[in-house]
């Protein structure tokens, strides 16, 4: 812990409706912590900051404040009088809190950020709207800053400042975020919200995907031996329960206990209020401006799906099957005919949720919708407008595969860092004066060819007489001690060789099994009894795919071992 304790949540509960937010959940935030708050949309991390700033009280629990502790938030869209200037904003009523440095204080930051402080907020952007609420906060000096996703409409040049603001002022702080970058540059302390549950790793979001990669393998052998206990539990009441009733009521009690408690083990998918426009007016859209000089060509056959950060909601009457294919049960998905069933599995709906109506989904639920709607679109180009918007982290990735994996092009705006570097091929960058350039590969690419752009075009004229900057920078760079040979523990066994060489036909045997399973998964006759065979099939699916990575992995480390 950094310092002292600013609040402490003990055994605090809350619940919305019969959901619990909060399950006898613990916590205390220091002095000089920057806590990055992560979990699914709608787990309830906007809900945790209003009970710590007192805007909500928990159903049960103590939280303990130090006192007199001046907390200030910033929410995901913040309320501002459109009416006021810019300084007055910022400034805020100094004269009731007596604040005589609050006005140069505003000052200075307004001159940082490059903003005319005489502006009217009614006339600004987003992104500059979000800056002026976040450097009113900033000027208030506050004891704990709290920010709901604070990146949300601000350009690179804009997270980079809040970035350098958030760790120069030595704040705490809690901060709401999906973006991973960010998480890794200013935060010292991960906290998930995961099943009611708070869960505290040291270190940026880099560090909590080891710690948490490590903390599931070990709950993953727990869960094994818990399964394997609970199975031969089961046996056992099978084999004789009668015959011992009295002697053993115990037994079945902790048999009882064990279902229980696996029962509560299962994860509820969170809420993300997430859409996606892929309406009839996407190509009008996409092609509404023409240029004032020059002319736009357009290939034949161009078919786009547009995705608007200004997003449309589904219809709440709509079933899940009606929303991506009205009145067919089939999608065409490239050269691949799907049933639209199993083409919702793909997306984690199980067939018994196909045909529920759209009202009675959750807000996790509602975003994978959305992008199956999206993709099932025949589309050959896709436009993608801030994407990663207000997205947890789990559909953030899935997103991501889903690009990664489409066929088509794709052209996206997005500021967030990651999720460029993990999907994009090419970044065309806005250079100042109406010019645009060409980089190859994404935003850590972009950065180091525009720098070095930059520094080629500064030392042109002294081309001649001084070294490039690469040269001095390949001949100052140490060189790297030469790798020690590998051991021979390292080499390949003939065991090893034998074992590589049926991995080919294992996992081609099991290959041809799941495609078989998907046939069948596609196929309506599935579906005709209910919906007990496509999740079996789903399961058995499940399987395949686990032991084909497995597989995999061995194969690589087995080809790893014949290059020694």
């Amino acid at each position: 812990m950094s310092g002292q304790a600013l609040i402490s949540l003990i055994n605090v509960s809350l619940s919305y409706g019969h959901h619990a937010l909060l399950d006898q959940a613990d916590l205390i935030i220091a002095e000089g912590e920057r806590i990055g708050l992560i979990g699914r949309n709608g787990a309830g991390k906007s809900s945790l900051l209003r009970l710590i700033d007192g805007r909500s009280e928990a159903d049960d629990g103590e939280i303990q404040r130090q006192g007199g502790l001046k907390v200030i938030t910033v929410e995901q869209e913040p309320d501002l009088d459109p009416d006021k200037t810019v300084l007055d904003t910022i400034a805020g009523d100094y004269l009731a809190t007596e604040d005589w440095a609050k006005p140069s204080r505003a000052e200075a930051i307004i001159d940082e950020l490059g903003l005319n402080p005489e502006a009217k907020i009614a006339g600004l952007s987003g992104g500059t709207r979000k800056r002026i609420a976040l450097a009113r906060a900033i000027v208030e000096q506050a004891d704990l800053l709290l920010l709901d996703e604070p990146t949300n409409h601000l350009d690179f040049e804009g997270i980079a400042w809040l970035e350098q603001q958030l760790k120069s002022s030595g704040i705490s702080c809690m901060i709401i975020t999906h973006d991973r970058r960010f998480l890794d540059n200013v935060t010292n302390r991960i906290v998930e919200l995961d099943r009611g549950q708070l869960l505290s790793f040291p270190g940026n979001f880099s560090r909590w995907q080891e710690h948490k990669a490590e903390w599931l393998a070990a709950e993953a052998k727990a869960q094994e031996r818990f399964d394997k206990f609970l199975a031969q539990e089961e046996v056992w009441i099978r084999k004789g329960i009668e015959a011992r009733r009295t002697r053993n009521e115990g037994r079945v009690r902790r048999l009882k206990a064990l279902r229980v408690e696996r029962q509560a083990r299962r994860e509820v998918q969170g809420k993300v209020n997430f859409a996606i426009d892929a309406g009839d007016r996407s190509g009008k859209i996409v092609a509404e401006l023409e240029p004032t000089a020059g002319t736009v060509k357009l290939g034949t056959n161009l078919n786009i799906a547009y995705f608007d950060q200004m997003r449309e909601q589904l219809d709440e009457n709509a079933k899940l099957t009606e929303v991506i294919n009205p009145g067919s049960e089939w999608v065409e998905i490239g050269d691949k005919r799907q049933h639209v069933m199993s083409y919702l599995g793909d997306f984690l709906f199980p067939p018994a949720r196909a045909q529920s109506p759209v009202s009675s989904l959750s807000g996790g639920e509602r975003a994978r919708l959305l992008m199956a709607r999206l993709f099932a679109r025949p589309a050959n180009v896709l436009v993608m407008d801030e994407p990663t918007n207000d997205l947890d982290i789990e559909t953030l990735e899935l997103l991501e595969e889903l690009i990664q994996d489409f066929n088509g092009t794709v052209l996206l705006v997005s500021h967030d860092r990651s999720f460029l570097d993990n999907v994009v091929t090419q970044t065309i960058a806005y250079e100042g004066d109406g010019h645009w350039r060409d980089y190859v590969g994404g935003y850590e690419d972009w950065l180091e060819q525009s720098a070095a752009a930059r520094a080629t075009a500064a030392s042109k004229d002294k081309a001649k007489t001084q070294p490039s900057i690469q040269a001095e920078l390949a001949k100052d760079k140490p060189k790297e001690a030469p790798k020690p040979r590998s051991a021979r523990s390292n080499r390949i066994s003939p065991w090893e060789q034998k074992e590589l060489d049926q991995l080919p036909e294992k996992i081609a045997a099991l290959e041809a099994k799941q495609a078989r399973l998907s046939e069948q998964l596609s196929h309506p006759d599935t579906y005709a009894e209910g919906s007990a065979k496509a999740q079996a099939i789903q399961e058995e699916l499940l399987q395949l795919s686990d032991e084909l990575d497995t597989l995999f992995e061995r194969w690589e480390l087995l080809e790893s071992k014949t290059s020694n």
